[in-house]
């Protein structure tokens, strides 16, 4: 009996010690593993670490418009759906005024949230300031110029567009429980260059209609290899220093590493409304072009694999009740009835962070909160739209 127990005892100290090895090479990927914060996501930003600072500047002008907008039932019923729905900000602009702007207990106006895959939408706008600036020649180059681990099999024959457009016909990575998959490699690892760019071609590139961050990501390291210089640099230098509303934040693989540019772009909600703003305003803010006219224009256009997406843009064409991502998860978006616009675009980031624009209506919404998967789509934008302010 003590010889087994003592084999057993040798048998548990050697797979401690094996068990340890695995955790020491590779610390931060199995800390964030074990310490994800799972139910809030988009509020509990110190998690996310290391950040790069994306710098910003000061000087937004915010006109306030609170009681000269909303009738008191419609920011009841705004606040209402904010509170049960765990929300942290709600900011509603028009027209150049602040017509509603509400914190909930522990934020302000200088609270930052991870807003997850909104950032796809901003990544759009810095690849059209890049075709202008000749960093890229234009949406029908070859990602592969680039990404040069594409070439040579199926992944050459993608385009820049195809891939603003999730239609690049690369392989999807679907949720897989083993911490040494591709699935939480590519979500919570420390070295995301290889980690994304070894995902083989799936499908024919523009085949197919595919919500994928491999597709966001790809646009980030390209990017940053075209412009020679590290992605934060190049976004602060051509559009986020621009905007008024001080520093954003990256979250990256490690210290001096890539950024995750398919999601995670902290800022404030009154950031989102700046960028949401570039739509309203095709592109201008202040009078100053930042993001070419025709470039807004392009990100738009449904795509033909999706009429409700554009450029990593989600666009109100069709109602669907029910908006799909990609084949490989249940998950799906609610919209409990169409759009009362007709020119709804939106940023859709895990959970209902959200920044909707209707451009017609020169109005934003920005909703950030604790992750909900029954979100209403229609919800939000549709009690703003059907307040008398709007029906005039």
């Amino acid at each position: 009996m003590r010889r087994i127990l003592r084999f057993f005892g040798y048998g548990l100290l050697l797979l401690l010690v094996v068990l340890a090895g695995v955790v020491a090479s590779d610390f931060t990927f199995w800390k964030r593993l074990v310490t994800a914060p799972v139910s809030d996501m988009a509020t509990a930003v110190d998690w996310y670490a290391p950040l790069e600072t994306v710098p910003g500047s000061t000087g937004a002008q915010w006109q306030s418009g609170a009681g000269q907008g909303l009738n008191a039932a419609t920011e009841t019923a705004l606040i209402d759906y904010g509170t049960n729905t765990g929300s942290v900000a709600l900011v509603v602009w028009h027209d150049g005024k602040l017509i509603l702007e509400n914190y909930w207990p522990g934020y302000t106006k200088e609270s930052v949230t991870d807003p997850a895959s909104m950032h796809k939408t901003v990544n759009a706008m810095l690849v059209g300031i890049a075709i202008e600036r000749g960093i890229i020649p234009s949406v029908d180059a070859k990602a592969a110029l680039w990404l040069t681990e594409w070439r040579g099999d199926a992944r050459a024959e993608i385009t820049v567009e195809q891939l603003l457009q999730m239609a690049s016909g690369l392989a999807l990575v679907p949720f897989d429980p083993n911490p040494f998959g591709k699935y939480f490699r590519t979500l919570l690892g420390t070295d995301l260059i290889p980690a994304y760019l070894e995902i083989q071609a799936e499908k024919p590139p523009g085949s197919e209609f595919a919500y994928n961050n491999v597709n966001a990501q790809a646009l980030g390291i390209l990017l940053q290899r075209a412009a020679g210089t590290r992605y934060a640099q190049l976004f602060s230098d051509e559009l986020w220093s621009k905007l008024g509303v001080g520093d954003a934040f990256l979250w990256l693989d490690r210290e001096g590493g890539m950024p995750r540019t398919f999601c995670c772009l902290q800022t404030t909600a009154r950031g989102w409304v700046q960028v949401g703003r570039l739509f309203v305003e095709r592109g201008q803010l202040e009078g100053r072009q930042i993001v070419p006219a025709a470039w807004i224009d392009a990100m738009l256009q449904p795509s033909a694999g999706n009429q409700n997406y554009g450029y990593q843009t989600w666009l109100g064409t069709e109602y669907v009740e029910e908006r799909a991502y990609n084949r490989t998860v249940s998950v799906t978006a609610h919209h409990s009835e169409p759009f009362v616009a007709d020119d709804v675009v939106f940023l859709d980031g895990f959970g209902g962070q959200r920044v909707y624009v209707i451009p017609s209506r020169r109005l934003i919404i920005v909703r950030t909160g604790a992750p909900q998967l029954d979100w209403d789509d229609a919800r939000l934008p549709n009690l703003v739209l059907r307040d008398p302010l709007f029906e005039q």
